[in-house]
């Protein structure tokens, strides 16, 4: 009796030699791009200019964000941290009954939504809405508002 899959016309052989909806590109990108954080930790720590916490954050009393208070040689730790996630992204890609990455993968998850970004990040993506429908009503949001052409005084 077809239920689920079966319904659409596929029969339980067919199942076997589909390709999965989510392909391993999206693991080998997300492995790419935590190499390339790491290197990047790797020179902050080795003395890279453009650290962007610290001493070097914009934000002065560091209330915005949970790494504030670190300095470049934290980069180590960011570049131990994205090879982790690297390897555990490759982890991911292999077809097999392991759940070993993925209990690697949660806690890195948690980390990179939580820790990582700071509240400025969030204040933009909730304002976002309005930013984009400020300019119908003409409303200012700190920042003055040119008038379109024939709305404004003469």
């Amino acid at each position: 009796m077809p239920n689920g899959i079966w319904s659409a016309g596929l029969s339980p052989g067919d199942a076997d030699h589909m390709k999965p909806i989510t392909s391993a590109w999206r693991g080998y990108a997300a492995a790419l791009w935590a190499l390339a954080y790491g290197v990047l930790g790797s020179a902050w720590a080795l003395g890279l200019p453009g650290f962007p916490w610290g001493a070097s954050d914009p934000d002065p009393d560091g209330a915005l964000s949970v790494l504030a208070g670190t300095t470049p040689r934290f980069g180590w730790w960011i570049a131990t941290f994205s090879l982790l996630t690297a390897v555990t992204a490759l982890a991911l890609t292999r077809r097999s009954d392991r759940r070993t990455p993925l209990f690697l993968a949660w806690p890195i998850a948690v980390i990179l939504v939580l820790v990582v970004p700071d509240s400025r990040l969030m204040m933009g993506v909730a304002y976002t809405p309005l930013l984009l429908v400020a300019p119908v009503f003409g409303w200012s949001l700190g920042a003055p508002l040119s008038p379109m052409p024939g709305h404004g005084p003469s």
